[in-house]
């Protein structure tokens, strides 16, 4: 594979190149995918364009592909990612078994800080977004 090629300018909290376009912020690596692959980008509204490389600041075309947000989570469990923490099948049990919704010990906050994840996180987890495989 060819290597990543990085953008350079503004990025986000997670590492994704961002890019104006028109005063819109947009991510730089949908534009590149959709100029190189001549479309607009109203054409891949709705999909995710993901990366081969696992790479979220690169801007190779050769290592975007389209997708859907399914696609991209199965990458990220094929790929053994599971955001900006790894947690194991067993973590994602206990925090579905303790969670109790607005409670100071066992919420989404205080369980995102004990696993090293964000409340949100822990959000997806309990409601099945993510890990929905167990």
């Amino acid at each position: 594979m060819i290597d990543c090629i990085e953008w350079t300018k503004l990025r986000d909290k997670d590492g994704y190149g961002r890019i104006k376009v028109k005063r819109i912020p947009r991510l730089a690596h949908r534009i590149v995918y959709a100029e190189a692959n001549g479309l607009s980008l109203n054409e891949i509204d709705g999909k995710v364009i993901r990366h081969t490389c696992d790479n979220p600041g690169c801007v190779n075309p050769d290592h975007l592909e389209i997708g859907t947000q399914a696609d991209n989570l199965r990458d990220m469990l094929d790929r053994g990612r599971h955001g900006h923490t790894i947690l194991t099948a067993s973590q994602v049990q206990r925090i579905r078994s303790r969670y109790v919704r607005g409670c100071c010990i066992n919420g989404s906050p205080a369980l995102g800080l004990e696993f090293g994840v964000s409340g949100r996180t822990i959000r997806d987890i309990v409601n099945k977004k993510t890990w929905t495989h167990i």
